[in-house]
C-alpha cells in the first residue's frame, strides 16, 4: 500500500486459499447463492487470501471498482466447505479527502453513501484515546482521511474483536484492521 509506516511491523501473507474453498465460492457465485454486485471480470481471484478462527475461514477477494485498493468480497466458509456469510464494499474515490462507499451483507445494501473527510481533527480525539489511535494507525497505513471517516462511523458499535472484522469489511486490509484494532485496544 502507498504510504505504508515502515514503522509499522511486517506481517506475513495470508497462505493462499484452499482449493477446496476456492471451488466452494466461485460455485456459490455460479449459482447464485452468493450474489456480486461487481462484474465478476473485477473479482481478483488469484490473489485471494484466507484466516482461519473458530473452524471456519475468512476469504477475502479483491474487487477491482471504484480505482481504490479497497474494495472486497468477504466470505466465510464453513468446516462443511459451505459458504455460510459474505460481504461486498465497494469504496470510490473522488478526491483525497472525499469518496464514496457501498457495502452489501448478502445481497442487502447497508452503507451507500459518500464521506468527507473530518475537518476537525479535534472531534475525531474527542471521543478517546483508542479512537485516536485507531485514526492515527489507519492514516499511518495510507487509507484515505475520508475512509476513515467512513469505516469509523460504521464500526463505532464495534468494540474489540468486532473491530478488526468491521474495518475489513469497510475496505481496510486484514494485517492494517488486525495491526490497528491491536494498537487502539491497547488505549483503552
Amino acid at each position: 500500500m502507498a504510504g505504508v509506516s515502515t514503522t509499522a511491523p511486517a506481517f506475513a501473507a495470508a497462505p493462499p486459499t484452499s482449493a477446496a474453498a476456492m471451488q466452494t465460492i466461485t460455485d456459490a457465485i455460479e449459482s447464485g447463492s452468493v450474489k456480486v454486485n461487481a462484474d465478476l471480470a473485477a473479482l481478483d481471484f488469484p490473489h485471494m487470501t484466507q484466516t482461519a478462527a473458530r473452524g471456519e475461514l475468512r476469504v477475502t477477494v479483491r474487487v477491482a471498482t471504484g480505482g481504490t485498493p479497497f474494495s472486497n468480497l468477504q466470505l466465510v466458509v464453513n468446516r462443511d466447505n459451505e459458504v455460510t456469510d459474505y460481504s461486498e464494499v465497494h469504496v470510490t474515490e473522488y478526491t483525497p479527502d472525499s469518496g464514496h462507499v457501498t457495502t452489501w451483507s448478502k445481497d442487502r445494501v447497508v452503507l451507500d453513501q459518500d464521506f468527507a473527510a473530518a475537518a476537525d481533527r479535534a472531534i475525531k480525539r474527542g471521543i478517546g484515546d483508542a479512537i485516536s489511535e485507531l485514526n492515527s494507525c489507519l492514516s499511518s497505513a495510507g487509507i484515505p482521511a475520508w475512509l476513515i471517516t467512513a469505516v469509523m462511523l460504521t464500526c463505532r458499535v464495534a468494540v474489540g474483536p468486532g473491530l478488526a472484522a468491521c474495518l475489513i469489511a469497510g475496505g481496510v486490509g486484514e494485517a492494517t484492521a488486525a495491526y490497528c484494532q491491536g494498537r487502539a485496544i491497547s488505549k483503552l
